[in-house]
């Protein structure tokens, strides 16, 4: 088993402001990860039982801060911050 927490903790640590490109769709990897375990909200309260298999909102704030210069940030930031709202994340992301 994996543990997403840790695992993206880690890796925001260390990209910081830089991106993990996709090498066939210049997508920012990174983010497609946070995305992909923050866009459902059923999925955020069922995984909110686990440390394990969740993205802490200090790491999401953390990715946010570091990628703040770059014009796509801010999109991300909203999309965030309204998944994030009335689940035990948001305390943590704000």
């Amino acid at each position: 088993m994996v543990d997403i927490n840790n695992l993206s903790e880690y890796l925001v640590t260390m990209v910081q402001d830089r991106q993990i490109l996709h090498p066939q769709t210049n997508e920012d990897s990174l983010w497609d990860l946070l995305n992909f375990f923050t866009q459902d909200k059923l999925l955020l309260k069922v995984s909110a039982a686990s440390d394990f298999n969740k993205i802490s909102g200090r790491t999401l704030a953390s990715y946010i801060k570091h990628q703040f210069e770059r014009p796509s940030c801010i999109d991300k930031l909203f999309k965030l911050a309204l998944r994030l709202e009335d689940t035990d994340l948001e305390s943590e992301f704000i």
